[in-house]
C-alpha cells in the first residue's frame, strides 16, 4: 500500500545514538561474525524492524503484551532492546513497550505532514522554475487537478481526507508545565496541548483569585512528591490532563522532606 512506509534519516547510520547502540551490542555482533564495518548497517536494519513493528501495530506508541525480550528475538541481537532503552528510544511499561515521540515520527499524522511538506516543496520549486515543469512538476499538477471539487464532491472535511495536523505553537505556560513534568511521564506533547486548550487552562480569572495555571502547577508539585510517583509510577501527561487529575489530590501521601 502507498501508506506503508516510515521516516528514516539519510544520516541515521552516523547518528550519535546509533553509535552508542553499536557500542552496546558490538560484542554480540562480533561473536556472530559481523565485521566492524557492517555493525552499523546491522543496527540500522534492526532499528528499521522495530520502528516498522510499532508503525504496523500501534496507534499511540504502545505495544501491549510486548517485552524487551520479544524485540531481541525479532531482530536476532540479544541486548538490543536494552541498548535502545539506554538512548531513550524504547521503554518497558506495565502495559508493554512504549516508543517516545511516536506521534511525531510515526503513524498517519506524521506521514501526512511529511507528504504535505514534500508537496509544498515541489510547488515552491515549480513556481520558481527550479524544476522542469514537464517532468517533475506535471505529476503534482495532475494530482491537484484530481483533488479539485466536482459538482458531486463532498464538502472538504466531511468525507474527504483530513488535512495534515501541524505542530502547534505551544504557549509559555504550557511549556512551563511540560518542563516541570517528570520526564518519565512526558507523552504525546501535541495531544497533551490539545487537552490543555480544551479546558481553557489559561483563561482569565477574577481579580485576587489564583489562575488555573498556578493551581495546576501547585497540584503537580504534590503529585511529584507523592509516594506513587516517587516510586516511578507516573501517569502520562495526556492522562493527567485528559482526566483532569489536577482537580484531585495525589493518590498517596506525600513523602516527608
Amino acid at each position: 500500500m502507498a501508506d506503508d512506509w516510515i521516516k528514516v534519516r539519510v544520516n541515521l547510520h552516523t547518528h550519535p545514538k546509533v553509535v552508542r547502540i553499536v557500542c552496546a551490542v558490538c560484542a554480540q555482533l562480533v561473536r556472530d561474525g559481523c565485521a566492524a564495518s557492517a555493525q552499523r548497517c546491522m543496527v540500522v536494519g534492526a532499528l528499521h524492524q522495530v520502528w516498522s513493528l510499532f508503525d504496523a501495530h500501534s496507534r499511540d506508541g504502545i505495544l501491549e503484551g510486548y517485552s524487551l525480550q520479544t524485540v531481541d528475538e525479532l531482530v536476532g541481537i540479544p541486548g538490543f532492546s536494552n541498548a535502545m532503552g539506554s538512548v531513550g528510544w524504547l521503554t518497558q511499561t506495565d502495559k508493554g513497550l512504549e516508543m517516545r515521540d511516536f506521534d511525531i515520527h510515526n503513524g498517519m499524522g506524521a506521514k501526512r505532514r511529511a507528504d504535505h511538506a514534500a508537496q509544498t516543496r515541489v510547488r515552491r520549486m515549480c513556481a520558481t522554475g527550479a524544476h522542469n515543469s514537464r517532468t517533475e512538476c506535471a505529476p503534482e499538477k495532475r494530482r491537484e487537478e484530481k483533488s479539485k471539487k466536482s459538482p458531486h464532491s463532498p464538502p472538504k472535511g466531511d468525507a474527504g481526507e483530513e488535512p495534515p495536523k501541524l505542530i502547534p505553537a505551544y504557549s509559555e505556560a504550557f511549556n512551563r508545565f511540560w518542563a516541570r513534568y517528570p520526564r518519565a511521564g512526558r507523552h504525546a506533547k501535541v495531544k497533551a496541548f490539545g487537552y490543555w486548550q480544551r479546558d481553557q487552562i489559561e483563561r482569565p480569572t477574577e481579580p485576587g483569585k489564583p489562575s488555573l495555571v498556578e493551581h495546576i502547577m501547585l497540584n503537580l508539585e504534590k503529585y511529584i512528591k507523592s509516594k506513587k510517583w516517587q516510586d516511578g509510577y507516573v501517569q502520562h501527561t495526556t492522562t493527567y490532563l485528559n482526566q483532569r487529575l489536577w482537580a484531585n489530590d495525589p493518590p498517596s501521601p506525600e513523602i516527608p522532606e
